[in-house]
């Protein structure tokens, strides 16, 4: 069976979505698929893994890494739809909203099916990039966001990657769904010689995107002034607020954000809700810190601290995790989320969407 992993995004970058869409790629082509990966032409260096990397032509001044929308992305998403109406595949696994309406359309043109896999409800995080502009243009974000989540909802597989997600995309009407959350590759987060920061310091590794709610970590921090606040981005656009001090690095490697997790003392995810997956959790559960994490986003993995969203929640919780760490859990989380136990499931996937088209 001939792969075609497609994601509609600059790649690979150090967001959490590249981030996961590669080390998905690696897992597949280790266990043996045929795989190819179909994405924009920039991004940061090399993909890393035994497959092929399709890169689109680049379009001459434009080089955002950054999510959301650009008028840039119509150009490319329409050479993506080009290349998929001729290219060989037996079934195309899309990645987030974009790459999934183009795979969508030219599967029902060409025949072949199509998986995607859902990163997120677009209704809710279309309108964050619209934050400061007027109140009809986040309305109508979310109506634009809500009509395409129904519509990709109906694609001929999903995977959601939470709970959360399965159950709004049920809501949705999506019929043929499978819950598969992302892996991590033991291999990278083990043996990682790297001492403590002298001072109690909380990391944040991600970027500075609305959605975020980085705002409840920030007013937090003012209720913590013995404790440092680290930022890792691959983003150069941060605006603290007054008052806030953080010591922001701009990484290129996951080689940079490894050891500026490792480093730290406790990690903090603020995001409300997440009925995706927020990959930088598996980074920081994956490097044994414990996390402060918002209920909304919560997974339910070992080494998370649920507390409610505003910041006197988390401050308590970020001082009580420095002054009482729990035990040690890294090797558990490792072993019960490593890439080999998810590959088997998304072959099952393949297998199930395979069968029904040919007897269809």
């Amino acid at each position: 069976m001939r792969i075609l992993l497609v994601g509609a995004c600059p790649f690979p970058t150090a967001q959490g979505s590249q981030v996961y869409m590669g080390a998905q790629a690696r897992a597949l082509a280790a266990a043996g698929v045929r795989l190819r990966l179909l994405t924009y032409g920039h991004g940061e260096g090399r993909s890393s893994g035994a497959y092929e990397h399709i890169r689109l032509p680049m379009i001459p001044g434009y080089h955002s890494l950054r999510s959301g929308p650009h008028p840039a992305k119509l150009l490319l998403d329409a050479a993506i739809f080009r290349r998929l109406m001729t290219i060989k595949a037996d079934l195309f696994h899309a990645h987030n909203y974009e790459a999934a309406l183009i795979c969508h359309l030219v599967g029902r043109i060409r025949g072949i099916p199509v998986v995607y896999d859902a990163h997120g409800i677009l209704s809710e995080e279309l309108p964050t990039y619209f934050a400061e502009e007027a109140a009809w243009s986040r309305a109508l974000a979310a109506e634009l966001g809500g009509r395409v989540d129904r519509l990709l909802a109906g694609v001929d597989g999903v995977i959601a990657i939470s709970a959360e997600g399965e159950r709004r995309l049920r809501e949705l009407g999506a019929q043929k769904i499978w819950r598969i959350p992302p892996g991590v590759e033991p291999g990278e987060y083990q043996g990682v010689d790297v001492c403590k920061a002298e001072q109690p310091t909380v990391v944040y590794a991600g970027n500075p995107d609305n959605y975020q709610d980085l705002p409840i970590l920030f007013e937090a921090m003012r209720l913590l002034p013995d404790v440092r606040l680290r930022i890792l981005s691959h983003s150069p656009d941060w605006r603290l607020p007054s008052g806030v001090f953080a010591d922001i690095q701009q990484v290129k490697s996951w080689e940079d954000a490894r050891r500026g997790i490792a480093s730290a003392w406790v990690a903090a995810l603020p995001r409300r809700r997440c009925p995706g997956f927020p990959i930088k959790l598996l980074n920081y559960l994956g490097l044994g810190l414990p996390t402060v994490i918002s209920r909304g986003s919560a997974q339910g993995l070992p080494g998370e601290c649920p507390v409610e969203p505003e910041p006197s929640a988390f401050a308590a919780a970020i001082r009580s995790a420095i002054d009482h760490p729990p035990p040690p859990f890294q090797q558990q989380f490792l072993a019960e989320n490593a890439w080999s136990r998810r590959v088997h499931d998304i072959l099952a996937v393949y297998r199930a969407l395979r069968g029904s088209f040919s007897t269809s």
